[in-house]
């Protein structure tokens, strides 16, 4: 299994237009203040909550990190287990 994350957003559409993602491969874009999000494939967004409690994730749905991604990886849960249109929301750090 390999996950990654990416600002690249661009790029993650256009090897989605032109390939089938594999499933051991866990793409997951990297929202920021400031970028405008390009993901016509609904690919999962990760999201940074800020110490002064804002965030580019949608008010109501994500997932908060656990903090732990051998823990999620080998319990089946977390972010390896994100499908399209799904959140994740990371504390800053």
């Amino acid at each position: 299994q390999v996950m990654f994350f990416t600002k690249n957003y661009e790029g993650a559409a256009l090897l989605l237009d032109t390939t089938q993602q594999p499933e051991n491969m866990h793409m997951i874009l990297s929202a920021w203040p400031g970028l405008e999000l390009y993901n016509p494939h609904n690919i999962p967004v990760a999201h940074v909550l800020f110490p002064d409690g804002t965030t580019t994730a949608p008010e109501f749905g994500a997932i908060y990190c656990k903090g732990n991604c051998t823990g999620c990886a080998y319990n089946d849960e977390g972010c390896w287990t994100l499908q399209p249109g799904d959140h994740v929301i990371f504390h800053y750090h």
